[in-house]
């Protein structure tokens, strides 16, 4: 099938060209989200072609390893929640949650902070049906028996937690529930950016929103994350999806490959 590139001047694409004077091969990284509106299906089924092109996709993370690790590496090594937060915050902030959304947070008092916060980000999609991109694709390449791997290490995400102190993990939690209207708009907002592919509004917003967990979140993962995607395009196409927020910026990913020499063009996925 032939894949008709619609360029951009403005450097704001989620689908990137990549190519390497060194190595035969055209290489495709999709900056995605975790969970979108069913709606965007159309935009990702745009990335057939591409995909298609290509003799690897890599997620972030092994997909299927990671369904395994999830059962242990989301759980608070010891103590709880609760105890993390403060009775008195969590009983409020469980109030919240309950009368916002219809969720009571007790359930989740054995899990880390991030990913409770996680979780809750979801609920105000509530009633919407909602698509994960990464797992669209991931089984796409499978059915096409394409070689499937992950960008980062195995074991990553426990390492991350461990990473971010638990008092910055609590506070980004609690700010989900600080205003939920505020926060249920702003969500919708960054997706309707996502759509039309403001990939500069994306990374500045998801940065500033991270605040002291930006560079733990980012910097380091992107340099391996970059390295792995080197390492596999040397020998066969890539095409790799990683978060948006993970593509700009002076420790992106795209900064990074094009330091390494490669050349890197936007696609456009609008209309």
């Amino acid at each position: 099938m032939p894949i008709l590139k619609n360029r951009i001047k403005k450097r704001d694409a989620l689908l990137w060209e990549i190519k390497s004077p060194e190595w035969n091969g055209v290489h495709y990284l999709f900056g995605s989200m975790h969970l979108v509106p069913a709606s965007l299906k159309s935009k990702i089924d745009k990335l057939n072609p591409y995909l298609e092109s290509c003799e690897v996709f890599a997620a972030e993370a092994d997909l299927d390893e990671q369904k395994e690790q999830e059962k242990t590496t989301l759980q608070l090594e010891s103590g709880s929640l609760r105890g993390r937060m403060g009775i008195k915050k969590f009983e409020k902030f469980r109030k919240i949650i309950l009368k916002a959304y219809g969720v009571d947070v007790l359930q989740f008092n054995h899990l880390q902070p991030l990913v409770v916060t996680s979780f809750i980000s979801q609920l105000p999609f509530n009633g919407l049906e909602t698509i994960c991109p990464d797992e669209l694709l991931w089984n796409r390449a499978k059915q096409m028996e394409m070689g499937v791997t992950g960008l980062e290490i195995a074991g990553r995400e426990s390492e991350i937690f461990k990473d971010i102190p638990m008092k910055i993990q609590v506070k980004y939690l609690l700010a989900t529930g600080k205003n939920v209207n505020k926060f249920r708009r702003k969500l919708f907002e960054l997706y309707e950016k996502y759509e039309n592919e403001e990939l500069s509004y994306l990374y500045k917003t998801t940065t500033k929103g991270a605040g002291g967990m930006a560079k733990i979140l980012l910097k380091k993962r992107n340099e391996e994350m970059a390295h792995k995607f080197m390492a596999i395009a040397k020998d066969k196409s890539l095409f790799a999806t990683v978060g948006a927020a993970h593509l700009s910026g002076k420790f992106g990913i795209l900064r990074k490959l094009k330091l390494n020499g490669f050349k890197i063009n936007p696609i456009s996925l609008r209309g």
